[in-house]
């Protein structure tokens, strides 16, 4: 659907948009086009009660630039009281339209301030998230970057801050060089750079119901392609992972080969381990949880990353040095291993 739009309004049908640009708003514009030609639009202006009051509010209350209804520490009503008419004149101003007072529910003046409405209150235009900065959205960044559906540029080891640290510098530039921007290790909120990243993020994280313990579970999901150090039901650390696939037997055979899936716990850690079977490949950091099956560190891994349905022979392969290491640090002989789809 979006492809066909795309073509009739001169675009390339690549079936992509960005959230935020000229693209998206000239969409959001058709539908309220559509909106109006099917019935006149239900207006809002002084006075008015209707329930969709509270959605202006809300559109006025996180508006991009500055808070247009001060008033509401957001709480909303149905009400068009003097304070949402002033909001609502001061956005007609800024956006160029007649400054009336007045505003018809889906139009297209009703899907612009929609656009220019953050999903934060704190989330305005124009702020430049760089090195040293401290501020909630580092947050936002640092999740953006962690939750990547391509790839994790995070690995943070105690959750998320408000520190833009060299952790989120070094991620931020990794994920710039990777998707063609200048790895200037900064970013400004809702520039299309920032609408980019956000629209990358995987879904939320959905743990296994068995890594909800009391206590540290390493826990390896196929589905995500994720290793997470899990302590007391709460993800600490988060590591890209390959796991079995097609692969060559030690006869030079073309073969499949599968990570078993389960409960198990660590029954021994080599630091400096080798493959002797494979060719002797190096194996750093190698966590054994189920013959031999473990987690370790792969050269081939973090050089060509995922590639189509090839994978190891079995062990769970780690992409990140520093990661793989912490693994290996923070992990014991007997504690648990759970991996699943």
């Amino acid at each position: 659907a979006l492809i066909a739009w795309q073509r009739d309004n001169g675009y390339n049908g690549s079936g992509n948009v960005i959230i935020g640009s000229t693209q998206w708003n000239r969409l959001l514009a058709s539908q309220s086009i559509t909106a109006v030609r099917l019935r006149t639009p239900i207006m809002i202006g002084t006075r008015t009660t209707h329930t969709e009051v509270k959605t202006l509010q809300s559109f006025l209350d996180r508006h991009s630039t500055k808070d247009l209804l001060t008033y509401s520490n957001g709480v909303y009503d149905s009400f068009a009281g003097p304070s949402t008419i002033s909001g609502l004149r001061q956005a007609q101003k800024t956006l160029g339209y007649s400054v009336t007072g007045r505003i018809g529910i889906y139009t297209m003046e009703w899907h612009h301030l929609r656009v220019m409405a953050t999903n934060s209150r704190t989330e305005r235009a124009g702020v430049t998230l760089r090195q040293d900065v401290t501020n909630d959205l580092v947050r936002s960044l640092q999740e953006r970057l962690d939750r990547n559906k391509v790839r994790d540029y995070f690995s943070h080891t105690g959750g998320y801050t408000n520190y833009m640290g060299s952790v989120t510098v070094n991620g931020l530039k990794a994920w710039q060089t990777a998707n063609g921007y200048p790895a200037t290790g900064q970013i400004t909120v809702r520039s299309i750079q920032w609408y980019h990243l956000y629209s990358q993020l995987a879904p939320v994280r959905k743990l296994d119901p068995r890594c909800y313990t009391s206590g540290v579970v390493i826990c390896a999901s196929k589905t995500d392609r994720k290793v997470y150090y899990v302590n007391k039901g709460k993800i600490i650390k988060t590591l890209d992972a390959r796991f079995g696939g097609r692969n060559y037997d030690t006869q030079g055979r073309l073969r499949t080969y599968s990570t078993k899936e389960g409960s198990f716990t660590v029954t021994r850690k080599v630091r400096d381990e080798v493959s002797y079977s494979y060719g002797n490949t190096p194996m750093p950091f190698s966590v054994y949880f189920y013959g031999a099956q473990a987690f370790h560190y792969s050269y081939g891994f973090a050089r060509d990353g995922w590639v189509g349905d090839w994978g190891s022979h079995g062990c769970v392969n780690l992409r990140s040095w520093s990661g793989a290491e912490w693994l290996f640090n923070n992990v014991s002989v007997g504690t648990r291993v759970v991996v699943y789809k």
